[in-house]
C-alpha cells in the first residue's frame, strides 16, 4: 500500500518540495523551455513539475496524478492549478528529442548556478538505472536482450541488474551537473573514460589545465597518458589496489624536477594540497550521487526504451541541480536528504590505504605532469 501524499507545512521536505517548483515559475525556465521548442510552454511547465513530484517522492507518475486530483491541499500547497492526465503528461514527454531536454536541463543549471572559475576541477562518476524486470519468474538471458535498448550489467553493490549505466559530471565548489550521458548494460568505467574527456573538450566544459577526479572504476595507465598528452588536463585517479606499481616506477624520471623554476619543496606542497582537497571532495562527491541513487532512483524505474528513460533520468539530473542549487550541498544535509546514514570518511578510517594510494597516484601525476603539463604554471 502507498503512502498518502498527505502535506506537512512545518516538514522540511515538504519546504524544499515548494521551492524546487517555484524554479518552474520562473520566467527564466520558461524562456529555456522555448529555446528548446518544448511548446506549449504553460502546460509543459505543469507536466515537468508533476514529474518532479513523482522523483521526489520516488513514485509513479499515475499515483501522483491521482493525489493531486483528489487533495485540494496539496494542490494550493505546491501551487498547481491545473493537474493534467498521466496520458498527457506521457504523450506531450514523448514528443521531444533527447537533445531538446538535453538543451533544456543544462540550460535551466547554468542559469541558477554561478559562472566557472579560471581554473575548474570536474567530477565523474556513475551509478547503476535498474529496469523493473521480473527476471526470477521469466528467465531472461543474454541474447534475449540483443534487441532491447538495455541489457544486463553488474553493480558492485547490487550485483547483478537490467539496465543502464549512468554516468554524471558535476563540477566544483558548486557540484552543479555539467553533463550526463546513458549507456547500456554496464560498460567497464576506465573505457568510458577518455569518450568523456572528449565530450566534455567537445562541449567547451574543459579546458587545459582543469582538474579531474574519478574513483577507482576509471584507473588506467593510458587514461593518465592520454589525459596529459591529448587533452592537456590533471587526472586526480585513484589506482585499484591490484595495480602494477613497476610500471610506474620503470618510467624514466623526468629532469623537469631538478629545474630551478619548480623548487622540490614546492612541488611537494602542491601534491600535499590536492591531497586535502582530495579528501574534503570525496564525502560531498559521494553524497551528491547518494541522493540521485537512494534519493530519486533507489526503486527500479518503470521505462522500458532508452528514449524514456533517458528523458526520466536527466529530469532526476534536474532536479538533484536544483537542490543542490538551493543550498543542499553539505554533507550533512545531502545525507538526510537522501535519507541515508552512511559514513563517507572510509580514507581518514584506513590511514595506511590512504597514503600508501597517495604514493601511487603522486607517482602517476608527477610521471606525466612536469613532462606535458606543469601544474604549478598552468
Amino acid at each position: 500500500m502507498k503512502v498518502p501524499l498527505v502535506v506537512e507545512p512545518e516538514d522540511s521536505k515538504w519546504k524544499l518540495l515548494r521551492e524546487v517548483l517555484k524554479c518552474f515559475d520562473s520566467r527564466r525556465f520558461r524562456q529555456e523551455m522555448s529555446k528548446a521548442k518544448m511548446r506549449p510552454v504553460p502546460k509543459g511547465a505543469t507536466v515537468i513539475q508533476v514529474t518532479m513530484v513523482a522523483l521526489f517522492f520516488s513514485e509513479d507518475i499515475s499515483y501522483v496524478v491521482t493525489e493531486l486530483k483528489k487533495r485540494e491541499k496539496l494542490r494550493e500547497y505546491l501551487q498547481i492549478d491545473y493537474v493534467p492526465d498521466t496520458t498527457h503528461i506521457y504523450r506531450f514527454l514523448s514528443r521531444f528529442t533527447e537533445k531538446q531536454f538535453l538543451q533544456m536541463v543544462f540550460g535551466v543549471l547554468n542559469s541558477l548556478c554561478k559562472k566557472r572559475s579560471s581554473q575548474d576541477t570536474v567530477i565523474i562518476d556513475s551509478t547503476d538505472i535498474q529496469i523493473d524486470l521480473n527476471w526470477f519468474r521469466n528467465t531472461i538471458k543474454k541474447k534475449d536482450l540483443e534487441d532491447r535498448d538495455f541489457a544486463w550489467g553488474y553493480s558492485s553493490t547490487k550485483g547483478y541488474y537490467i539496465g543502464y549505466k549512468m554516468t554524471l559530471v558535476v563540477e566544483y565548489p558548486y557540484l552543479r551537473p555539467v553533463y550526463f550521458c546513458l549507456h547500456r548494460g554496464s560498460p567497464n568505467d576506465a573505457r568510458l573514460f577518455l569518450e568523456i574527456l572528449s565530450e566534455l573538450k567537445r562541449r567547451r566544459i574543459l579546458r587545459n589545465g582543469d582538474t579531474v577526479i574519478a574513483d577507482r572504476g576509471y584507473t588506467s595507465y593510458n587514461n593518465y597518458e592520454k589525459a596529459f598528452t591529448l587533452y592537456k588536463v590533471i587526472p586526480l585517479i585513484f589506482p585499484r589496489k591490484n595495480m602494477d606499481i613497476s610500471r610506474i616506477l620503470s618510467v624514466s624520471y623526468p629532469m623537469d624536477i631538478f629545474s630551478q623554476k619548480t623548487p622540490l619543496e614546492k612541488t611537494k606542497q602542491f601534491f600535499k594540497d590536492l591531497q586535502k582537497k582530495f579528501a574534503e571532495l570525496l564525502p560531498k562527491w559521494k553524497d551528491v550521487f547518494k541522493l540521485l541513487k537512494d534519493g530519486f532512483f533507489k526503486e527500479k524505474i518503470h521505462r522500458y526504451t532508452r528514449k524514456s528513460c533517458y528523458r526520466f533520468v536527466l529530469l532526476g539530473v534536474l532536479l538533484a541541480g536544483i537542490i543542490i542549487n538551493k543550498g543542499f550541498y553539505s554533507q550533512e544535509l545531502l545525507q538526510g536528504l537522501a535519507e541515508s546514514l552512511t559514513e563517507f570518511s572510509l580514507f581518514l578510517k584506513k590511514r595506511n590505504e590512504f597514503f600508501i594510494d597517495l604514493l601511487v597516484l603522486y607517482l602517476l601525476i608527477d610521471t606525466f605532469s612536469f613532462k606535458y603539463l606543469n601544474p604549478l604554471e598552468r
